[in-house]
């Protein structure tokens, strides 16, 4: 039997299920190429509520639990219900009256009305800052819309969504502008109506929006039939193919669109059952390093699993295994008192979205989306309002809080390996090592993950010291990218001024290349890592680096070996949170660390023969800079330990931790 990925390439192999077509010149982003507006292929097609199957079974008395746990926002909801739309977290924007969906609200640019496979979505002199102008064409903002009226009957924000949605479907036929370019932002879209529907129809009867939204029911049949399209194209990230389908499975439970639905929902089912199979590990995680993927793949298989237990979809038991394995997972990454280092490819936004604001701790409701989804109550003192839908969803009844905040076990292990994610723990109660390294399942990083084998982040008493970048923009500012995703730009060594796997040229385009923890445990002093890559191998240089941090919270050593031949430029770098201030003592090799109001003093001592300097928001090259989201960055301070010789040589680094007397 041939695998899903190989299925899905080819478009071949689904039987009966002749809904899924694959058109010859989708691209690696999902997209169809329409070269004209499409026939309306769904004029004659009835679609209707499944009778019974709205989201959320019948719960009396649930407009007195949601109060007990939250209130309206209206300061928000008026002005999502305006066009004026908060996005990434930033005040809101004003998109217009009716909203101008082609417009990034960024910097005002209108996307061009051309068929979708020929709007160059990532050059910004044409469509500006393309992932603002996807993330309001997601419509999220009309969820907490849906819910201010089940709660309190507004009709205010009734009419917006429905005019909102209506002015969408007027803007942007199928398969024209930059709406349709991202099947994942088809989804995501499609998400939010059907969510934005199960919500309304707690008032209104299981009709919801239908009905109430002119073209609505032919454009749900457009998005679902565009996705079935998307699924074949290559290229796709697996939390976007996890996301398209979801968006197919959800949707085609909720709705009724004949046999062709009934056939896209056999094959998001049976297609979501062969990816977990294939991509799941040993240890129940996916392979992938980038934490905001791990982030983004428990909530988008949270919904799913909490919709097939809804409507008893046998298939779905196999994802509590997993969302298991990932709570646990992000928990042992996120340091006592602090949150989740933000590793790898960053991913924006959310497929879900309840609350009119973003809640507060981003670690603790992913812990509650998985224990509201698996039925149990879910920590912390504060709900999350994702929390509350879910366990809803999921088991017929909203969940309870459990009323003390959730402490870490403090007999927490000082060492933890997660192979199949790509990352090793150290910790200790107060001092915690995030080591990034490589996974189980062929031990390759993508062409699309940051080039930063054997990088770490150190957090002391919850607060980091020694950070990983973040990820500043996307595809459409490609200096800058490349930086953040650079190998300089990340806690460990750069050789010969090369990004690792990389032999020239931007940095999507590197040298594939295996990393793997090689050592590993603790005694009762001390607990240590050991890992390698075979990035450098095409210059004649390995490395290797051990990690060893004292139980005690004294020190963390780094032991840096490099093998080959000749000479070799190398050079560590040390990436400060923005707070944190460097002191050079004379003589060098040593570098003192402080941040305002704190006790804790961090030494660097780097190796005697190695130079250093202290860059802090340099622009030429780009150095010493840190994002926290998507379109910030902020200077922050890059102490870069220099080297020039021949090979094999060691590095000693030992970082020492102390408290001011």
């Amino acid at each position: 039997m041939k695998s899903l990925g190989t299925r899905l390439k080819v478009g071949t192999g689904f039987g009966p299920m002749a809904a899924f077509r694959r058109s010859p010149t989708a691209g690696v982003s999902g997209q169809v190429r329409t070269d004209s507006k499409p026939s309306d292929e769904s004029a004659q097609l009835p679609v209707t509520v499944r009778p019974g199957h709205n989201l959320f079974a019948p719960l009396s008395g649930w407009v007195r639990d949601w109060h007990k746990h939250f209130e309206l926002n209206q300061t928000v909801l008026t002005e999502a219900a305006s066009g004026r739309v908060r996005l990434f977290g930033q005040d809101a924007f004003d998109s217009g009256w009716p909203v101008q969906w082609s417009r990034d609200p960024l910097t005002r640019r209108v996307a061009p009305d051309l068929p979708a496979a020929d709007v160059d979505v990532w050059n910004p002199k044409v469509v500006g800052s393309i992932r603002y102008t996807w993330e309001l064409g997601r419509q999220q903002h009309l969820v907490p819309l849906a819910v201010g009226y089940a709660v309190a009957g507004n009709i205010t924000y009734r009419e917006s969504i429905a005019f909102q949605i209506q002015g969408w479907i007027e803007q942007c036929p199928r398969g024209m502008g930059v709406h349709w370019a991202n099947a994942t932002e088809v989804a995501i879209r499609l998400l939010s109506w059907t969510l934005a529907h199960g919500i309304i129809a707690l008032r209104e009867g299981e009709q919801g929006l239908l009905g109430t939204v002119p073209g609505l029911e032919r454009a749900l049949y457009q998005h679902v039939s565009h996705l079935s399209e998307s699924l074949g194209a290559g290229g796709a990230p697996d939390h976007e193919r996890v996301t398209r389908l979801v968006a197919l499975y959800v949707c085609t439970s909720v709705f009724d669109l004949g046999s062709e639905g009934r056939a896209w929902r056999d094959l998001a089912n049976q297609c979501l059952t062969e990816l977990i199979s294939e991509r799941v590990g040993r240890d129940g995680l996916w392979p992938e390093r980038g934490t905001d993927v791990q982030a983004r793949l428990l909530e988008t298989l949270a919904l799913a699993y909490s919709v097939g237990r809804r409507f008893r979809e046998a298939w779905v038991g196999d994802l509590a295994r997993f969302l298991t394995a990932t709570r646990a997972f992000l928990n042992a990454l996120c340091p006592d008192g602090g949150r989740v280092p933000r590793v790898g490819e960053a991913v924006e936004g959310s497929v879900s979205r309840f609350a009119a604001r973003a809640f507060s701790d981003t670690r603790l409701e992913l812990d509650q989306l998985a224990a509201a989804a698996l039925g149990d109550s879910p920590p912390g003192e504060q709900l999350s309002e994702k929390a509350f839908w879910l366990g809803w969803l999921a088991w017929g009844m909203v969940p309870e809080a459990q009323h003390h905040r959730a402490q870490r076990d403090s007999a927490a292990p000082a060492m933890q390996l997660f192979r199949d994610a790509g990352h090793g723990v150290l910790r200790t109660p107060r001092v915690y090592v995030d080591v990034v390294a490589g996974q189980a399942q062929g031990g390759h990083f993508s062409t699309q993950g940051d080039a930063d084998a054997l990088s770490y982040s150190l957090a002391i008493d919850g607060c980091y010291w020694l950070v990983d970048p973040g990820s500043y923009c996307s595809d459409d500012r490609p200096d800058w990218r490349s930086y953040f995703r650079s190998t300089t730009a990340h806690n460990t060594v750069r050789v010969d001024r090369k990004n690792q796997g990389q032999g020239g040229g931007l940095i999507q385009r590197r040298r594939r290349f295996t990393v793997e923890f090689s050592d590993a445990g603790h005694s009762d002093r001390r607990a240590f890592l050991q890992a390698e890559h075979t990035g450098y191998d095409h210059l004649g240089v390995h490395h290797v680096r051990r990690f060893q941090l004292e139980l005690d919270g004294s020190s963390l050593f780094l032991l840096d070996e490099f093998f080959g031949k000749g000479e070799h430029r190398l050079e560590s770098a040390f990436h400060l949170a923005p707070d944190v201030d460097p002191k050079l003592e004379a003589g060098g090799g040593r570098v003192t660390l402080r941040r305002p109001g704190c006790g804790t003093i961090v030494t660097l001592n780097t190796p005697k023969d190695w130079s250093l300097v202290v860059v802090k928001g340099q622009e030429d090259p780009i150095l010493g800079w840190y994002s926290r989201q998507l379109g910030h960055k902020q200077p922050s301070y890059c102490v870069l330990a220099k080297y020039k010789g021949r090979l094999p040589v060691r590095a000693r680094t030992l970082i020492e931790i102390s408290l001011v007397p």
